[in-house]
């Protein structure tokens, strides 16, 4: 069920201000990138239409993994049960009764406990995979599981198809739809700031997270969890215990994932879960699932991109005199160096291999050496080597199907988790990692997943007019009725399919037009300055106050046209073949026709 909320709400256990009816409802996801809803409801329901607004919040199911929190309990996972007289025991997002409700359990529950920091609220995680807290005056010990994931199948149902609430940021609506984009909760911290947070340049990733959410300067009720450690990037020569990288006026979201982020520094990837923030080292876990062709592979796209393998590194050093140091050997190879066909080169700047030669800051040359040779070799770890790979798959999820039932934990993938992809037709056997999924809310399955890295799904998840410059499209097929009003800048357009009836007042300016095909189109008014034509097939088309200066017409085949009053000045018609024409009141001013053949003209 897909319900909408008050944006004040502060009990989600209930359908809110009611239940939607959309006929569409998709969430998609990215690995450290957007996590947003697009929904189309009808408008024929006035009342439920009523409720979309901007602020208002949608609780819609959408896939999710275990809550990374129980990975880190120890000494054993406690086993509670609700232990209420009457009613249900509520789940809140805090530790206490201020806090937003996120759900309601009835006695006998049973819930894994994960913290008892707080004698009388214990954070919990509940069989449908909810996490937060509750009183523990009504929880009752039950066991304790040595094995954790024990204690997770006992409890924790194994279908992780969990409710998530999204704002809503933007409403569209038309006669006889509305259409709905809403962001997760999550996002809510943008709308708050950090004025200035400088950890120290040493701290580990968990604490820097745990300062940007306490650096916050509007009180949230959000809670940050992470296990990263020492950071990833190396801070600058500048960077002191004293002034080190700062977080200054930016909200919580950039200082996350910003490019000078917490998961950027420290290599961590980001989860989120009602009013819960992960910044883990490994989001997902490595399957066993294989997405197989002839098996459960519908459609596979197949991005290998080498443009920025690097494949010999030269780095250089410092030395005493300030002058450049290289290597004795001048460069490192990667293994893969003979997988090309020549050394793809690349200079790698190494700052903290400067000989010294005195002081407590003493370095020899031989020690600069290193730094350059561990430098070079941690880009090769890093996977400079490789090209980077993408695959988009389309595949039927067998957890729903009758024949599958038995197997159906095989299929249960989440964002980051690794599975195997096999199309021997095409040469392809390789483990991905799921970077980012659309999901069908009213279906309830994928209809999209994208396998890669992590870095291939990050770089841009929206893309609008102005980052698309002139000339970059080519070979575009325009459906019917996808144009209209449209102005097409200058080289814009190259071997386009334009069918019936796509374009309407249509503006073209010093357009370069090559091997168009236009199929019985109706084109009224259209001003075409100072166009190049070569190679047009027109059939069938009606053409009316057509005004053309200065054309080079070639090869034109005119077959059955009537033209009435047309005026052509200066022109050169080599080879026309023109047959039943009528034409009335021409006036050809200096035109020099060759083998024309004209039977029956008045």
């Amino acid at each position: 069920m897909i319900c909408i909320y008050a944006q004040n709400c502060t009990d989600f256990s209930n359908n809110g201000l009611g239940a939607l009816t959309p006929t569409s409802c998709t969430v998609t996801e990215t690995l450290n990138g957007e996590y947003e809803l697009t929904l189309e409801h009808p408008t024929d329901d006035y009342a439920r239409v009523s409720l979309i607004n901007v602020d208002n919040i949608i609780r819609a199911p959408v896939p999710a993994a275990m809550t990374p929190q129980l990975s880190q309990v120890t000494g054993g996972t406690q086993i509670y049960r609700v232990s209420t007289v009457r009613d249900p025991l509520r789940l809140r997002s805090g530790t206490g009764t201020s806090y937003r409700i996120l759900s309601k359990y009835p006695k006998g529950t049973e819930v894994i406990v994960l913290s008892t920091d707080d004698p009388s609220w214990y954070e919990v995680s509940c069989p449908d995979g909810k996490r937060g807290y509750m009183a523990s005056q009504y929880l009752t010990y039950v066991r304790t599981e040595a094995d954790t994931s024990q204690a997770m199948d006992d409890v924790i149902e194994s279908s992780q198809l969990r409710d998530q609430p999204f704002r809503i940021y933007r409403v569209v609506p038309e006669l006889d739809r509305i259409t709905v984009y809403a962001r997760h909760i999550f996002y809510d911290l943008m709308d708050n700031m950090i004025k200035r947070y400088a950890p120290s340049p040493s701290a580990s990733g968990a604490a820097v997270v745990q300062g940007i959410c306490a650096s916050c300067e509007s009180s949230h009720e959000f809670t940050f969890y992470s296990d990263l450690g020492a950071p990833v990037v190396e801070p600058d020569e500048s960077e002191t215990e004293d002034d080190a990288f700062a977080y200054e006026n930016v909200n919580p979201v950039e200082a996350l994932l910003g490019d000078d982020g917490v998961t950027a520094r420290y290599a961590g990837e980001l989860t989120r879960d009602w009013y819960d923030v992960y910044v883990l080292k490994r989001v997902g876990r490595d399957t066993d699932v294989q997405i197989r062709a002839g098996k459960n592979l519908l459609g596979i796209s197949y991005d290998v991109d080498a443009t920025n393998v690097v494949t010999r590194i030269m780095p250089t050093g410092e030395d005493k005199d300030g002058n450049i140091l290289y290597l004795p050997e001048l460069y490192i190879d990667s293994p893969h160096l003979l997988s090309y066909p020549s050394p793809k080169w690349y200079h790698l700047d190494v700052a903290e291999a400067r000989e010294v030669e005195s002081g407590d800051d003493k370095k020899t040359q031989a020690q600069c050496y290193a730094e350059m040779r561990k430098a070079a070799q941690a880009e090769y770890d890093k996977g400079c080597d490789l090209p980077k790979v993408t695959l988009d798959v389309d595949f039927i999820d067998l957890a729903d199907t009758e024949e599958y039932k038995q197997y159906s934990f095989l299929q249960r993938i989440y964002l980051g988790d690794s599975v195997k992809v096999i199309a021997p037709r095409i040469g392809v056997e390789v483990t991905m990692r799921m970077t980012q999924y659309t999901y069908d809310c009213l279906m309830r399955r994928y209809t999209q997943l994208t396998l890669g890295t992590a870095d291939d799904a990050l770089s841009g998840s929206t893309i609008t007019a102005g980052q698309i410059p002139n000339g970059t499209i080519t070979g575009g097929m325009l459906a019917p009725g996808s144009v209209g009003t449209g102005n097409l800048l200058p080289g814009a357009v190259g071997s386009g399919n334009i069918q019936n009836g796509a374009v309407g007042s249509l503006q073209i300016g010093m357009a370069a037009i090559q091997t168009a095909h236009i199929e019985t189109a109706a084109i009224t008014s259209a001003l075409i300055a100072n166009a190049a034509i070569q190679t047009a097939h027109i059939a069938d088309a009606a053409i009316t106050n057509a005004q053309i200066a200065n054309a080079t017409i070639t090869a034109a085949q005119i077959a059955q046209a009537t033209i009435t009053a047309a005026q052509i000045a200066s022109a050169a018609i080599g080879t026309a073949q023109i047959a039943d024409a009528a034409v009335t009141a021409a006036k050809i001013a200096f035109a020099t026709i060759t083998s024309a053949q004209i039977a029956e003209a008045t």
